[in-house]
């Protein structure tokens, strides 16, 4: 059995801690390696102290509570509370608007067990309605647009396939101790969250790492408790997709894939307030590059 760090990286989140933690502690009695540590990155006094409140009757089970310096972001909160418990195997970091029916960490962990090459692994995500919200995932070859396999279907047996993936969601994310030490965990600047979890699968397959879909493992995302999908969100999305093209996009694909097919995006029919997060974001960057000449 292999020794895993958990952390759930929360941000004022604390109406949805107690499903989260009391279904992932029951998991983690089949787990006995496991060490469970909630990270809360909301700085403001009254939404710790919400979230000790949730944490409370849980701490008698193992759980470790802890409010980092400043808002480190999803990623950062992650790679901050993973060495709290010492050091691990295995590290997983997950959302707090989840639950996690028995079983769930133990076949989370099967591929690690199996196959040493592995170095990121993800499972299947249902919505409360019980569909498919992911089965690993890929990115748009020119918008780098981020996809979620099965999205919307019914959990019927279509996704039950394991298999090597481009990248599984940071909602649910697990990596090797190997991989984590070959990329230093997620890259922070993806602050606060939004294209943390393919970076860091495109680094580790880079590396030589396998990133792999647990379809056995399954667990349940009320996706929207963490960030919610208003013009700040659609902001961050484009902002840090703009940060994972420019860093992992060569010059010939930058020019003649994601440049045109971008300018086609954002004359089509799509929602206004995307449009205008994008344009913005694209405003703040030419105005970065324009005061970083006049230096």
């Amino acid at each position: 059995m292999l020794s895993v760090s958990i952390v759930i990286v929360s941000y004022g989140s604390h109406e949805y801690l107690p499903a989260c933690l009391k279904s992932l502690l029951e998991n983690v009695k089949d787990y006995p390696q496991a060490h469970v540590t909630l990270v809360e990155n909301k700085q403001e006094r009254e939404a710790q102290l919400a979230t000790a409140k949730a944490a409370g009757p849980f701490l008698k089970q193992g759980l470790n509570l802890l409010n980092a310096p400043t808002n480190l972001g999803y990623g950062g909160g992650a790679n901050w509370g993973w060495p709290q418990a010492g050091e691990a195997e295995v590290y997983i970091v997950l959302n707090p608007d989840m639950s996690f029916p028995q079983g769930w960490l133990p076949r989370f962990m099967v591929p690690f067990e199996r196959d040493k090459t592995v170095g990121v692994v993800g499972c299947k995500l249902l919505s409360g309605d019980g569909k498919i919200q992911h089965a690993g995932g890929l990115t748009r070859y020119d918008l780098a647009l981020a996809e979620h396999f099965g999205v919307g279907e019914p959990d019927d047996g279509r996704w039950d396939q394991s298999c090597e993936v481009e990248f599984v969601t940071g909602a649910a994310l697990g990596i090797s101790r190997k991989a984590m030490q070959a990329l230093n965990g997620f890259d922070v600047a993806y602050f606060p969250g939004y294209y943390e979890d393919v970076d860091l699968c495109w680094r580790a397959q880079e590396a030589g790492f396998k990133v792999w879909y647990e379809a056995a493992a399954v667990a349940y995302h009320y996706e929207g408790g963490t960030f919610g999908r208003q013009v700040g969100y659609y902001r961050t999305l484009h902002r840090n997709r703009l940060r994972f093209v420019l860093q992992h996009y060569d010059s010939a694909r930058l020019l003649h894939g994601f440049l045109p097919a971008e300018k086609a995006r954002l004359q089509g029919t799509m929602d206004e307030m995307d449009r205008q997060a994008g344009l913005a974001v694209y405003h703040a960057a030419a105005q970065s590059f324009i005061n970083a000449l006049e230096k």
